[in-house]
């Protein structure tokens, strides 16, 4: 009995806001909304909605077709927990607008619904449910994510990335611009949805350390784009359809072994964030007994390669402890914040044209932020920070480093002319 008096009260302060919702006086906080409300109805989860509750449940299945509005009655940063039995039917969610406050962040569950409309251009939101027919979304600059317990016969979206972790039978139309970023957890997932050249490969992101030995027979057993491509010179630096694609390590680790690097970018205006790179001794191990046409190569990997690609952006990025350079960027251009390299035998990372004639490719590399902690041996012979293979460019001009923190100066190699290595003012 009380529950139902003090949800009635919430109710009128509801209508009563509804009324004056243009009164500076009416101001969204002033009314204190509950932290949850259980509702029994469409029209107490509307109210609740416009109070800036934070946790809305409907106890009762839908009986028809529903549509809400998510008003901006929310405080800045807020979590909109909203529970819908949906009991096959559809639902629209619709953002709407005038009230004093700000949109929130939805997390949305709903069960058994035969469609569901997500029409929120200036909101992120995480599903959770089921839809048994079409989700089509339209949302922030951020993304929808669909976590793990979500499933979807059918999305379609109209704005916005999504992150897939749960699963999506059938991708329906993908605007442009917008990214479908799926989720994997070895090894060998990672290098088949890779390997998609699909309308909805945009983007991975990892759920696990990925610490599989995959291939010994390839440059790298990741690669993001189509090397051969790269190699054809009349097309080293055409847009392909993995531009823009997204390498999301959430904060995990990827090791692998191949002819030279684990992780090797193709593609223009990739991002790499949260991730780190570290091969384990059995990755080691592969790598120093690759073999080509016969012979072992006994060399070790790199970590990131960077092949022929404009725009790269590395954000958030650990390289460590490999046999060869952390980054190396041939021909490419790429920027990096928070960029960490670390015991790199041969350095932190290397500017080089490639072994071939750059076609145009000027490499060069903008270090934002970051730790480049490698440390020469006292007679600048390396491991460097940083370090530029002259002999590959077309003339030892032919390349752009810029630093956006501390002061950098550069020097010749004592012992070799052709390479010029950069270390921090001290």
């Amino acid at each position: 009995m009380k529950k139902t008096l003090f949800f009635a009260a919430t109710v009128a302060m509801a209508c009563l806001f509804t009324a004056c919702e243009d009164c500076d006086d009416c101001a969204t906080g002033s009314l204190n909304p509950p932290s949850k409300v259980n509702a029994v109805s469409v029209t107490e989860v509307q109210d609740a909605l416009y109070l800036g509750v934070p946790n809305i449940t409907l106890t009762q299945a839908l009986t028809a077709d529903t549509t809400l509005t998510i008003p901006n009655s929310y405080a800045p940063n807020q979590h909109l927990i909203l529970n819908l039995p949906a009991a096959s039917h559809s639902i629209t969610i619709n953002q709407g607008s005038g009230f004093t406050g700000s949109l929130p962040v939805l997390n949305l569950d709903t069960q058994n619904a035969d469609d569901l409309t997500i029409n929120t251009p200036d909101m992120s939101v995480y599903f959770s449910g089921n839809v048994n027919g079409t989700l089509t979304s339209t949302t922030g600059p951020n993304t929808l994510t669909i976590k793990e317990e979500g499933t979807v016969d059918t999305l379609a979206v109209q704005k916005g990335n999504v992150y897939v972790f749960g699963t999506v039978s059938n991708y329906g139309t993908i605007a442009s611009g917008s990214k479908i970023v799926r989720a994997v957890s070895s090894g060998q997932q990672l290098v088949n949805m890779l390997a998609q050249n699909a309308s909805y490969n945009n983007g991975v992101v990892l759920t696990a350390d990925i610490h599989d030995v995959i291939s010994t027979n390839v440059n790298a057993p990741y690669v993001i784009g189509l090397e051969s491509s790269r190699t054809n010179p009349a097309t080293a630096f055409n847009a392909t359809s993995f531009d823009g694609y997204i390498f999301d390590g959430n904060g995990h680790t990827i090791g692998g072994a191949g002819l030279n690097s684990v992780l090797l970018v193709c593609a223009n205006s990739v991002v790499v964030k949260d991730l780190t790179i570290h091969q384990n001794a059995n990755e080691k191990s592969a790598a120093y007994n690759a073999v080509v046409s016969g012979t072992t190569l006994s060399e070790g990997n790199n970590g990131i390669s960077i092949y022929r690609s404009k725009n790269v952006v590395l954000d958030n990025v650990k390289v460590i402890g490999t046999d060869k350079a952390g980054v190396i960027i041939s021909s490419s251009t790429v920027t990096a914040t928070k960029l960490t390299t670390e015991s790199n035998k041969l350095g932190g990372v290397n500017i080089t044209g490639g072994v071939a004639s750059q076609y145009d490719g000027d490499p060069a590399f903008t270090f934002v932020s970051g730790n480049l902690s490698e440390q020469d041996h006292g007679d600048k012979t390396g491991p460097y920070k940083l370090w530029v293979d002259l002999n590959t460019l077309s003339s030892p001009t032919d390349y752009s480093v810029t630093f956006k923190t501390g002061n950098w100066e550069s020097a010749l190699n004592p012992s070799n002319s052709n390479q010029r290595y950069y270390y921090p003012v001290k």
